[in-house]
């Protein structure tokens, strides 16, 4: 079912006088579509070896519990109701309606992909829903890939500190990689925008690696955001503890699985360079101003150009760049 056929079906249903009505989700055995008097909308799934009242989730915009429904005329029963209360978050419920499905088509019982489904969402449910910017989703973009083709993998989902508001994008007690991304068409090394002084600062202890990916827009090629996303949480499946560390992160760096279909611009990637950042690399840091910034300046961003930086380059792919950041798990 696509997002236009999941929105037709849930605008087809008639508003009831009382209660639901509801209709079998087409791609499942389990899972129902239906809306309230109120034209809210829901999703209900057989819960029947559950006890009813059990509060599965509550938060803005999103209910969950186990209550006892007659559906289509059928014997009242236990179902976990999945309720979307807020009307604006309709496109984001049709995304979670795909997850259940999926995970209902794999889980041991019914109420275990429910179960599953919400814990995903717990991160996601809140997430701005309005789509993230070019230069947000190219900078994701370059983290994701760093993490799935050149850190060491799973041990550096832990490490990945960007989202959190710390001054490198991974970083461990023994290494950290600041990672930068360009959709530049230089033939050449790429020119990248370094937004303070703390970027390229040395941390506390360790080394610190500038990580550089030049991702240029070209239709034809078949990397994405979304696909490298789905690459990486795929591939922590079997993990759930670590999944559920990346989805909090996405979440915090404005992603959602509600995006999914949304970003779509496929990246060709043209070089992926690793340096190492030493005393002598070119970049400011606080300490580069003996006395301090100037008064009245709080704020500097520069450009790195990685063309003059050929002495401090250590790698060009993932195997030669294995050793230096095994620190990060």
């Amino acid at each position: 079912m696509t997002r236009i056929d999941a929105e037709t079906a849930w605008a087809s249903l008639q508003l009831p006088a009382h209660g639901l009505t509801a209709h079998l989700h087409p791609n499942s055995r389990d899972v129902w579509l239906a809306v309230d008097d109120r034209g809210r909308r829901h999703l209900l799934v057989n819960a029947s070896s559950a006890e009813a009242g059990r509060v599965l989730v509550s938060t803005h915009g999103l209910k969950a519990e186990t209550t006892e429904i007659s559906v289509e005329g059928g014997p009242t029963r236990v179902w976990a109701d999945i309720a979307c209360v807020d009307s604006s978050l309709n496109q984001t419920f049709i995304a979670v309606a795909d997850d259940l499905v999926g995970a209902a088509a794999v889980a041991r019982t019914p109420l275990e992909a429910v179960e599953r489904t919400l814990r995903t969402w717990r991160w996601f449910w809140g997430v701005d829903t309005s789509p993230m910017s070019e230069a947000a989703a190219l900078g994701l973009f370059g983290e994701m890939w760093f993490l799935d083709r050149w850190a060491p993998f799973p041990a550096a989902v832990s490490a990945w500190q960007g989202p959190t508001g710390m001054r490198h994008d991974f970083s461990t007690a023994i290494v950290s990689v600041e990672v930068k991304t360009t959709s530049s068409h230089s033939a050449g090394a790429p020119r990248h925008r370094i937004a303070t002084l703390d970027q390229l600062d040395e941390p506390a202890n360790g080394e610190l690696y500038l990580f550089s990916l030049q991702a240029i827009p070209e239709p034809s090629a078949g990397n994405t955001l979304s696909s490298v996303i789905s690459r990486v949480r795929s591939r922590l499946a079997a993990d759930p503890d670590q999944l559920d560390s990346l989805d909090r992160r996405l979440a915090l760096a404005g992603w959602s699985p509600a995006f999914h279909h949304q970003q779509l611009v496929a990246y060709r990637v043209a070089a992926e360079r690793l340096y190492v950042v030493s005393d002598e690399f070119p970049r400011l840091t606080r300490t580069t101003f003996v006395v301090g910034l100037p008064p009245g300046i709080d704020d500097v961003s520069y450009t790195v150009d990685l063309a003059v930086c050929a002495e401090w380059l250590v790698a060009t792919t993932p195997d030669d760049a294995a050793e230096m950041l095994q620190g990060l798990a």
